[in-house]
């Protein structure tokens, strides 16, 4: 019997360790996040071409860059940016939460509830630096991109996220 071609096999310059995207690979319906590192419209339809219908663009990328990207972008595939919160900026197996209070993750106590919007770090010279959120760590200001919602629209972005916070998300 001939022997099956994966679907990555027509797409060698994707790397091993994007495993995620393996698994998918040939199923409709998943979302490309922002941490997959997407910046040209070729890698956006290559990842289109294995089933996503989702691109969350990352949350550095610039409106030059979106634009262009979303320019050619491939039929039915949606595009979001991420437009109010604190940016996501790394991830941890280990909650940072917990660790801070010496305890295990699995036995955390809930400890990030007494924290709603994350534990503040800052510099040695006080001024607001990263949260730490749970798994997350964070932007210690709030990203806002309400006032652009017109102009983001613009560029062909379909969804804007917005990343809740304890307070003022309604009114976002």
């Amino acid at each position: 019997a001939p022997t099956e071609i994966s679907p990555l096999s027509r797409h060698d310059a994707l790397p091993i360790y994007v495993g995620a995207v393996r698994l998918l690979s040939g199923q409709a319906g998943w979302v490309a996040g922002p941490h997959l590192n997407i910046y040209t419209p070729r890698t956006l339809a290559m990842l289109a071409d294995l089933g996503a219908t989702r691109w969350v663009a990352p949350v550095e990328v610039t409106r030059e860059l979106l634009a262009g990207v979303l320019a050619e972008r491939p039929a039915g595939v949606e595009a979001e940016l991420f437009a109010y919160g604190r940016l996501p900026l790394a991830f941890s197996a280990r909650c940072f939460t917990a660790r801070r209070f010496n305890l295990q993750k699995e036995k955390c106590e809930y400890s990030c509830l007494d924290f709603p919007d994350g534990m503040l770090l800052s510099t040695r010279e006080g001024q607001p630096f990263l949260v730490i959120n749970g798994v997350q760590t964070q932007s210690a200001r709030v990203y806002n991109l309400v006032g652009e919602i017109a102009s983001i629209r613009a560029t062909g972005v379909d969804i804007v996220r917005i990343s809740p916070q304890s307070s003022g998300t309604v009114e976002v």
